[in-house]
């Protein structure tokens, strides 16, 4: 790492008894943005300024790493959500600062990799498909989380791919993602409780549960399902979303799990997360 004096100089000030002084040094050090953190990671580790010092350390570099993420998603969100997987990874990072994104899509492609090996010339959409359930759900043991449906984990991309297990929501994402580099146009579907995706050619034609192992369902299923839900059978429920609206849906669902745990510091983060969205 090499040294820059003035961040090092203006972390010698951060346990300043003034805390006028301090508030302006924390406002320059987070204009460096995460170009500051390891210089504060060393200086927590080595300086002996006593437990204040550290608790100020730890505070300043939280809050470069969430400025870090709002950025981050607020420039995705402005450039049209694109890249569903970069939305993920972005609030991947708001729980995992350090995260390796690029470990992250190297897992998923080899993923579909492996599942792709089983492939044979001229197979059909759904035969693929048959191929992906089986690589997802029998090979790698993809499962949904009953046990500890509301746990926060199972909204994050990492702990879902570490834990092989997750909500309605990851898992389709999961399936999205791997569907799409194995060559099938796989879309979200924002089932309302129960997200599900979609095969889609000019539009949706089968739809699927990555939940329930990528069981198939009909249209029919859909439309029961809202009736018993009391909901109106809108196209909204049934056709394809954008990544936007899946994004905003990983967010709600983190804040509900926050809500749950009585994590309040966390589930006001995610809301200002979420607020980007407005």
């Amino acid at each position: 790492m090499e040294g820059n004096s003035e961040i090092e100089a203006l972390i010698n000030l951060v346990d300043d008894e003034d805390e006028s002084i301090y508030f302006q040094v924390r406002e320059k050090l987070m204009s460096y943005g995460t170009d500051a953190v390891p210089y504060l990671e060393k200086a927590w580790e080595t300086k002996s300024f006593g437990e204040d010092f550290r608790k100020r350390i730890e505070v300043i570099i939280h809050d470069i790493q969430f400025k870090d993420v709002r950025e981050g998603l607020k420039k995705w969100i402005e450039g049209g959500g694109r890249d569903l997987l970069t939305g993920v990874l972005l609030i991947n990072k708001h729980q995992y600062p350090e995260l390796d994104v690029m470990n992250i899509r190297a897992q998923l492609l080899d993923i579909a990799a492996i599942i792709k090996s089983s492939f044979h010339e001229n197979m059909s959409d759904m035969q693929k498909i048959s191929f992906l359930n089986k690589g997802l759900y029998v090979h790698f043991g993809f499962k949904g989380d009953n046990e500890n449906y509301y746990s926060p984990k199972n909204s994050i991309l990492s702990d879902v791919l570490e834990r092989k297990k997750g909500n309605p929501l990851l898992l389709s994402i999961l399936y999205i993602e791997v569907g799409r580099m194995l060559g099938l146009n796989i879309v979200g579907v924002n089932l309302p409780r129960h997200f599900v995706v979609g095969l889609k050619k000019e539009k949706v034609e089968r739809y699927f549960s990555p939940f329930n192992r990528g069981t198939l369902l009909s249209v029919e299923d859909l439309h029961a399902y809202l009736k018993k839900l009391n909901l109106p059978i809108e196209d909204q429920f049934i056709e394809e979303c954008s990544n936007l609206d899946i994004i905003k849906r990983v967010l709600l669902n983190l804040i509900n799990s926050y809500m749950k745990q009585k994590n309040r510091e966390k589930q006001e983060e995610v809301n200002k997360l979420y607020e980007l969205f407005s």
